[in-house]
This record gives C-alpha cells, sequence and structure tokens, in this order.
C-alpha cells in the first residue's frame, strides 16, 4: 500500500507534503509514502498541458520515495522496483514557456 502526495510544486505545497507525509509515517508506519515530482505548478496543469495521460504515469513511475514500509525489506525492494514503459521513459514533459530549470522535469 502506498500514498502518493501531489501537492502543488511551490514552497507551500513542498512544506505540505514534509509536514503530512512526516505525520503520516508516524501514524501509518507500514505504509509507502512517496511524492509526484510535478513539472507545473500543479498536477492539473500538468495534465491539461499534456495531449495524453502518458505524463502522469511517467510521473508516477519517477515518483520520490519520502518513506518505505517498514514491513519485510523484500516484499519492499519489490515494490518500489520502477516499471519500465519506454513510451512513457521517452517523452517530454517540458513545458516551453516555463524557462526555469526547476519546472523542468528531468
Amino acid at each position: 500500500e502506498e500514498i502518493i502526495f501531489a501537492f502543488d510544486a511551490d514552497e507551500s505545497g513542498k512544506s505540505a507534503t514534509k509536514k503530512y507525509a512526516g505525520e503520516l509515517n508516524k501514524l501509518l508506519p507500514n505504509i509507502n509514502i512517496s511524492s509526484l515530482n510535478l513539472p507545473l505548478k500543479d498536477i492539473n496543469e500538468t495534465a491539461q498541458t499534456h495531449e495524453d495521460e502518458a505524463v502522469l504515469i511517467q510521473l508516477l513511475e519517477e515518483r520520490l520515495n519520502l518513506f518505505l514500509s517498514t514491513e519485510k525489506p523484500n516484499s519492499i525492494e519489490k515494490e518500489n522496483t520502477p516499471v519500465q514503459n519506454q513510451q512513457a521513459s521517452s517523452l517530454n514533459t517540458s513545458n516551453p514557456e516555463l524557462s526555469t530549470p526547476e519546472f523542468v522535469l528531468g
């Protein structure tokens, strides 16, 4: 089981992710907690500026693990092994309207 945060990409969103990930980790130590690294302002803007849902699949595959389950170590490795999807891995998620590096998903 996993909780995936997709708060806004601004400082408030990053602060909320850190705060609630820490609180949930204390309450639910057997749950993986991760976060999407959004290339734009929020998940809605990211979805709207791309023609299909492949960008969302890529973001899920490249999510950042914040806290891993404290259950069996072998099962953690299996659960967190990224699924390689050739179509998603070659997807360009950058937005030409934004020129600052922090908005470009690498």
